[in-house]
C-alpha cells in the first residue's frame, strides 16, 4: 500500500518535470519578439488619431497589449473586423473613448445596430469630397496623381451562386465609417486584413509601411507595383 502511494506520488512529480523539460524548449517564447515588434511598428505607422482595422486575433491582440499595458500609441483606434460582427464591440467603437482616444463616428443609433444582420444587398454608389488641403499631402508631388474633388466607389461585396451579393454586418460597419469619417481621422487597413474585408478600397489604397493607408490616389498603387 504505501509502495503504492510512493509510486503515485512519484508520477504526479514526474509527470510534469518530464514534460517541462521535454517541451520547454519548443514551447518557450520569452525571446519571441515578433508579435511585439510587429505591433509596435504597426501602431507607429500611423498618423495621429487613426482608426486602424485589423482582422483577427493574432493581429488584434498584441495591438490592446501595447496599448492597455504599455500606453502606447493609445490614441489609435483598433477596429477589429472580426468583432465588427457583433453589435456590443460596434457599440464599443460607437460610444467610448478609451484612453482619451475619439469616438468612431457613426450615425446608426444603438437600436439600428442591434438590428444589423448579413442580408443581400446590391452596393450604391458612394460619393466622398476630397478638399484639396487633404489631397496634397496625399499626393506626396508624384506628377501622375491628378487632383479629384470627389472619390466615388462602390463597395465590391461578397456573392451567393447566382451572383447576387450580400453584405455582411462587418462591411455595413466599414461602409459607415468611410462615410461618415469625413477625413476626419486617418483610415488604415493592417496588411493582414484580407481584399474582401476591404470591400473594394484595396483598389483606392497605397501601401504604406505595415499599412494600407486609405486615400484617392489610384494610380499610386499601380505606379509602385512595377
Amino acid at each position: 500500500m504505501v509502495l503504492g502511494y510512493a509510486f503515485l506520488l512519484l508520477e504526479y512529480f514526474f509527470v510534469p518535470v518530464r514534460m517541462y523539460a521535454a517541451n520547454l524548449y519548443t514551447h518557450d517564447r520569452s525571446n519571441n519578439w515578433i508579435p511585439w515588434d510587429y505591433a509596435y511598428n504597426l501602431l507607429q505607422s500611423c498618423a495621429p488619431n487613426a482608426i486602424l482595422f485589423t482582422n483577427g486575433d493574432n493581429d488584434t491582440f498584441p495591438l490592446w497589449y501595447l496599448q492597455d499595458v504599455e500606453g502606447v500609441r493609445r490614441d489609435v483606434r483598433i477596429a477589429n473586423l472580426s468583432l465588427a460582427n457583433t453589435e456590443w464591440y460596434i457599440k464599443q467603437l460607437k460610444n467610448l473613448e478609451p484612453y482619451g482616444s475619439a469616438k468612431v463616428a457613426m450615425k446608426f443609433s444603438d437600436e439600428e445596430i442591434e438590428r444589423l444582420r448579413p442580408t443581400l444587398y446590391t452596393a450604391k454608389e458612394y460619393t466622398i469630397q476630397v478638399p484639396q488641403e487633404v489631397y496634397t499631402p496625399l499626393s506626396m508631388g508624384l506628377d501622375s496623381v491628378k487632383y479629384s474633388p470627389s472619390l466615388k466607389w462602390v463597395p465590391d461585396l461578397p456573392k451567393i451562386e447566382d451572383g447576387r451579393t450580400y453584405a455582411r454586418v462587418q462591411d455595413f460597419v466599414v461602409m459607415q465609417i468611410i462615410e461618415n469619417n469625413n477625413w476626419q481621422r486617418p483610415v488604415y487597413f493592417s496588411t493582414t486584413c484580407s481584399d474582401d474585408t476591404k470591400i473594394g478600397l484595396q483598389n483606392s489604397s497605397i501601401l504604406k509601411e505595415w499599412l494600407s493607408d486609405l486615400c484617392l490616389l489610384k494610380s499610386c498603387r499601380k505606379r509602385w507595383s512595377k
